[in-house]
């Protein structure tokens, strides 16, 4: 994989000074989602970690909750999608499927926390509240909510302009006395969203999936700066 462009460098470097960019091999797509759940069982094992943000890029895949992986036909169109270019790889939260590639930022948050002593409103809110400063701090005006028509929706969905920047995600590990938190968000900061839209459809339609999503309800970084005028990280 090439090195991050200027636009991804910049973006990252807002969010967590100083943290650098990880990325997988081209035949260990799947790393970056194993790294981020053995980050989660330590901070749950109480081994010393604390809260610490990921920034990592993957090649081209999709990625889907483990759960799928019970539809019918699931392993036909993984197949079929995976000689595409697009292997197919399952997460442990929950939500539809998304797209990683070179051009979407993936930032990862793992926080220990009391067992008691937190909510998920809480857990996204820190995420969503990092995202939008570091945003913010490029000129570009965010918010969080849902974006009707995008994929894999949801209410702390990072939304510019009414379309969709960032979808999220969480995952909470607890024992009876320990618990840890995996807050993940998948930033569109460069590259083509139509076609992103497309494959979702595509696999998600090989599964009997017949939701209706649209390009015009998805964006990137670069097109909020292109329509500004601005130039970032160039």
């Amino acid at each position: 994989m090439s090195a991050p462009s200027a636009l991804v460098t910049a973006l990252a470097h807002a969010i967590a000074p100083g943290c650098a960019i990880e990325s997988n091999e081209l035949a260990q797509r799947h790393q970056g989602l194993v790294r981020d759940e053995r980050l989660l069982g330590m901070a749950l094992e109480g081994s010393g970690l604390n809260a610490t943000t990921r920034l990592w890029v993957n090649h081209p895949c999709l990625v889907v909750p483990s759960g799928w992986a019970r539809k019918t036909g699931f392993e036909r169109a993984a197949a079929k999608f995976a000689a595409k270019g697009w292997p197919v790889y399952l997460r442990a939260s929950g939500g539809s499927a998304v797209v990683h590639r070179p051009g979407i930022l993936n930032v990862s948050r793992i926080e220990p926390a009391s067992p008691n002593g937190f909510t998920i409103d809480t857990a996204y809110g820190a995420l969503v509240e990092q995202l939008l400063v570091a945003l913010a701090s490029l000129g570009i005006v965010a918010d969080a909510g849902p974006v009707p028509g995008s994929y894999c929706d949801g209410r702390f969905n990072i939304r510019a302009t009414d379309r969709k920047l960032a979808g999220t995600a969480c995952l909470v590990r607890r024992t009876t006395s320990r618990a840890a938190i995996l807050t993940h968000a998948a930033v569109s900061i460069e590259g083509d969203v139509a076609r992103d839209v497309a494959i979702v459809s595509a696999f998600e339609a090989a599964l009997g999936i017949r939701a209706i999503y649209r390009a015009d309800r998805h964006c990137t970084v670069q097109q909020l700066a292109d329509a500004a005028g601005s130039r970032i990280g160039g």
